[in-house]
């Protein structure tokens, strides 16, 4: 919804509401983005035309979504789009933890709790053993292995993104 609304005081005291929008506001205001993909994929020729850079992530989920057959890689493909700048690994258990990308398993220990990453000897990268270092991808199931005589070099600073494993490990 966009548009410029503002209040003034009128004739005989009376408050007086204006609301401003172009065209192309008012036909997303009155319409709605979800009802536009909906008469899009019906093949409807009044379809709404989203103003130039102000919808054009939006517009890129569209293609997504017409571009997957399944939900799941929808979701993938809208991580990526959306979210260029992080990757998307999960635990043994399948929770979703959200790194930097370029972030390393030891960023995942620390992510996961500030004990781990002290003591993370060596991953499991969706079941293969990984060095530390190993850079992770989306979808990656990440399970870490511990050795409790580690502690934390100041070289692994070097081999971490995540400002919170760096800051654990100073």
């Amino acid at each position: 919804y966009q548009s410029l609304h503002t209040t003034v005081l009128g004739p005989g005291g009376n408050i007086i509401d204006l609301l401003f929008r172009t065209e192309s506001m008012h036909e997303i205001a009155m319409r709605g983005i979800v009802s536009e993909w909906q008469q899009r994929r019906r093949g409807g020729d009044d379809a709404l035309t989203l103003p130039g850079s102000t919808f054009a992530w939006l517009r890129s989920l569209q293609s997504i979504s017409d571009a997957s057959a399944e939900a799941d890689d929808f979701i993938k493909a809208a991580q990526m789009e959306l979210l260029p700048d992080q990757v998307f690994c999960f635990t043994p258990k399948g929770d979703v933890i959200s790194l930097p990308r370029g972030s390393t398993s030891l960023d995942f220990a620390y992510a996961i709790h500030s004990s781990l990453g002290n003591h993370c000897h060596v991953a499991k990268v969706n079941g293969r053993l990984q060095s530390i270092h190993a850079t992770l991808r989306n979808g990656d199931r990440v399970e870490i292995e511990t050795r409790k005589d580690l502690e934390p070099s100041p070289e692994w600073e070097d081999l971490v993104v995540s400002g919170r494993a760096k800051v654990e490990i100073r």
